[in-house]
């Protein structure tokens, strides 16, 4: 069978390239659809050539040794489509797992000594789970990446406990070309004994960093005033990154486009030194007598119960409040009773956050990355009691 330097050697070099134009669409991704039909993401020639050169150096064709990456995720998800871009332009080798299983994920970074791998936080949970995971050779990571969903504050915890190379997370969307922002490797490393900056580093490990230099991210409310740190609001973004628009859907662009920024649909905050805290998605957003509530922090508290593997809140609707909040929990052994978590979240939320409302099942339902589809949820279990 021939290999690539066969084939180069028996063609004559073509010229292939054509005049293109910075804001000439170059592909389209779609989205993942957790809250709605999936859309067609049109990214230009700029957004991507301006994500690839400012991730990664170009490629020395004199190095010995190259940087070798594990693709965990689709290429038909931004986050793959990027990483191949990035990886050709880097010159790093490349290792695709045809689809993620944490055994083989262990096995390819120790057969191919991985340097680097994205992952989501679903694959970065079952990875630490596996049996084989203490004894594979993973000295070759210089760099795990993860995003794409939450990221549990107890997975981030024993992420850095026992990963001995680099960690970063990295939060945007299809719409942002990947990572609008990133909570870089210093930031994981937390230092021993109680201090202060101990205290600073693990708080921010709920976080999911500091914009990227070739963004501007802040904190919008409803009228379209910038808010101040510490107030919650939608999220958006400017860039050179951010999409064209949706394809064929010209009133949901022009929606999402308002006033010159993205609208990424996403809930949060910034502290004073920069970086951004998601506390859930607008489209999720309960509101129980007038009051907004983000089911992302509830989840957040559900999952630090001992008695809970996993934690998806939803509004139902409430006769007395407009919404009520209901939380679907994944029990870890024995089921806990509800009285005990509704006491657990009171004690670190406000009480009228805490759920009113529980199921208890086997399993969340999630997409290809791990995001919780909560349209299936509200399908399911969008009914008070």
């Amino acid at each position: 069978m021939p290999n690539l330097e066969d084939l180069i050697a028996e063609h004559e070099p073509e010229e292939i390239f054509t005049d293109v134009e910075d804001s000439d669409p170059t592909i389209v991704i779609y989205t993942s659809g957790t809250t709605a039909l999936p859309k067609g993401v049109v990214l230009t020639h700029l957004g991507m050539s301006v994500y690839v050169t400012n991730t990664v150096e170009p490629a020395d064709p004199r190095a010995e040794n190259v940087d070798v990456l594990l693709v965990s995720v689709p290429f038909y998800h931004v986050a793959g489509a990027t990483t191949m871009l990035s990886s050709v332009w880097g010159g790093r080798k490349m290792v695709v797992l045809p689809q993620f299983d944490p055994g083989a994920w262990l096995e390819a970074v120790q057969t191919h000594r991985v340097t680097h791998s994205f992952v989501v936080p679903t694959m970065l949970k079952r990875i630490m789970e596996h049996p084989d995971f203490e004894k594979t050779d993973l000295s070759s990571l210089k760099l795990v990446a993860y995003g794409a969903a939450p990221m549990p504050y107890e997975v981030v915890t024993r992420a850095v406990q026992v990963f001995q190379c680099g960690l970063m997370n990295a939060y945007g969307q299809t719409e942002s070309t990947s990572s609008l922002t990133f909570l870089g490797p210093e930031d994981h490393q937390i230092p021993e004994g109680a201090s202060e900056e101990r205290e600073r580093k693990m708080q921010r490990l709920r976080s999911v960093g500091r914009p990227m230099e070739d963004v501007a991210v802040m904190i919008m409310d409803p009228e379209g005033n910038i808010l101040p740190p510490g107030q919650e609001g939608e999220i958006v973004a400017q860039g050179a990154r951010v999409m064209a628009g949706y394809l064929g859907r010209g009133e949901e662009t022009s929606e999402a486009m308002r006033g010159g920024w993205l609208h990424t649909g996403d809930v949060g905050w910034m502290d004073d030194d920069g970086y951004l805290y998601i506390t859930g998605r607008t489209k999720d957003l309960i509101i129980r007598g007038g009051e907004n509530i983000a089911p992302g922090e509830i989840e957040g508290v559900l999952q630090q119960h001992p008695a809970v593997e996993d934690a998806a809140v939803i509004g139902v609707p409430d006769v007395e409040w407009g919404e009520e909040v209901k939380a679907i929990v994944v029990p870890k052994g024995a089921r806990p009773s509800p009285e005990d978590l509704t006491s657990f979240v009171k004690r670190h939320l406000a009480s009228y956050k805490a759920p009113k409302y529980y199921e208890f099942v086997d399993d969340l339902p999630r997409n290809y990355l791990g995001k919780v589809l909560k349209t299936e949820l509200r399908k399911q279990y969008g009914q008070p009691g």
